[in-house]
């Protein structure tokens, strides 16, 4: 090699050497807060990185603090599904562990930027619990990391290929005016994913079928619009990521989500309009209500609640209140409440569900009914009822 060569060698390595250091720089400059940014907002709550997790896997208890919809399509082996609620969070967690205990308490929800999780993590420190981690690399993470010990769609150890990429995500993402567009074809089939107390606005677009989660996805299970396009929408854009699942799993390739849900157009009013009941007409039944008077398995408080429920029905036997006022009302204790509304639930007069802090009631139609009064119709509504 002569003098030249040598003298470019030299400089070529040089120049090498300055841009890796550059680069090593700013890599190293990445703190864990860069790539979990909210861990500062929570600086006393301990993270548990992927590896001591996998590490001590067996000597943790780990809880999902997520929806049991997205439970059912992902989770760590061996969680317990305990979804997040300020009001019923800190004794149903007792249950599952004594506050002192010295095995570690590990919360995990989707990942890095969910907040679920440090929540959990947050309020069981401030009730008392002791050795509380956060895994806020969240179940993605732990899915490609440790398949063998994940379920997926039922089905565990995890199948890594099955793991629905962010890209392939995002690529089904559509703005309103697409979302519209896709809509008006005729092969196309328009799906409101919200619970009916949800529906307070819906994007102006004909015929909207408003399927909620349950229904919905024996729905999609059945292959029953396996030749359609489905257009799907929910309130803020969150749950649509798990559905992808489902259609995926079953065969469906056609369809699109409407990006940020009703959110991303709940400020115009051009684009949405308010849901307004068919029919003011509330149907009861005499005869369950006088039975109800007479039952003698719930009591006083059970009575009154129940009715408190019905006066506050809405179309298709929906009805919501916040539990505060409801406690407030009635002078009695969030667990009294919540003992009253099981008895309820038992002797089948109604169901409930907690979307903190709303209370959602959904009424025997046997007993009362608001909404289309054909006979059919009705009978149909009290035979899912009772059967579910």
């Amino acid at each position: 090699m002569n003098i030249k060569e040598e003298r470019r060698s030299t400089i070529f390595c040089i120049f090498l050497i300055i841009v890796f250091s550059l680069f090593s720089v700013d890599l190293f400059a990445l703190t864990d807060n860069d790539f979990f940014p909210l861990r500062e907002k929570y600086p006393e709550v301990r993270p548990i990185t992927t590896k001591a997790l996998d590490e001590q896997f067996d000597n943790v208890l780990i809880v999902d603090v997520r929806s049991k919809f997205e439970y059912n399509v992902a989770h760590v082996n061996g969680a317990f599904l305990l979804p997040f609620d300020k009001k019923t969070f800190g004794v149903k967690l007792t249950s599952l562990r004594d506050k002192r205990d010295k095995m570690p308490l590990v919360f995990y929800c989707n990942g890095h930027t969910c907040a679920k999780s440090y929540k959990a993590s947050q309020l069981s420190l401030s009730l008392g619990f002791e050795n509380v981690f956060v895994y806020d690399s969240g179940i993605f993470d732990w899915m490609n990391a440790h398949p063998q010990r994940a379920t997926l769609m039922g089905i565990t150890p995890a199948i890594k290929d099955n793991i629905l990429p962010n890209k392939e995500f995002a690529e089904r993402l559509v703005n309103f005016d697409t979302f519209v567009k896709e809509s008006r074809k005729d092969n196309s089939f328009v799906i409101d994913i919200r619970d009916p107390f949800q529906r307070t606005l819906v994007p102006d677009i004909p015929e909207i079928k408003n399927i909620p989660l349950d229904p919905l996805l024996k729905l999609i299970n059945s292959g029953v619009w396996i030749e359609k396009k489905l257009l799907f929408f929910d309130a803020v854009g969150k749950q649509i990521r798990w559905l992808q699942y489902y259609l995926e799993h079953n065969g469906y390739y056609n369809y699109a989500f409407l990006n940020k849900g009703v959110l991303s157009i709940s400020s115009n009013k051009g684009l949405i309009k308010e849901v307004k009941e068919r029919s003011d007409r509330v149907t009861s039944s005499q005869t369950l209500l006088l039975e109800l008077s007479q039952n003698s398995d719930i009591t006083a408080l059970d009575k009154r609640i129940l009715l408190f429920a019905v006066s506050k029905i809405k179309f298709n036997n929906y009805a919501t209140t916040d539990s505060k006022e409801l406690i407030s009302s009635f002078n009695i204790t969030y667990e009294r409440l919540e003992s009253s509304l099981k008895s309820l639930v038992r002797n089948k007069y109604l169901k409930y569900n907690i979307v903190d802090p709303t209370i959602v009631f959904f009424i025997n139609p046997a007993l009362s009914w608001k909404g289309e009064i054909e006979k059919s119709l009705l009978k149909d509504k009290i035979d899912s009822f009772l059967s579910k």
